[in-house]
């Protein structure tokens, strides 16, 4: 289990929900709890940037 803080360049208002993760986005920053293996996360976010 860890923490995922994210900076984005849009601003959105909203709860993430996926399996493994749940997070709030409050404007620019999303703060997320992830429930996976580090390694397995970077293997899932690594499919959405090739």
């Amino acid at each position: 289990m860890f923490i995922v803080i994210e900076i984005d360049n849009e601003f959105t208002l909203g709860i993430d929900q996926s399996k493994g993760m749940k997070g709030i986005r409050l404007g620019f920053i999303a703060i997320h709890i992830v429930n996976l293996k580090f390694e397995t996360f970077i293997k899932k976010v690594s499919k959405y940037l090739d």
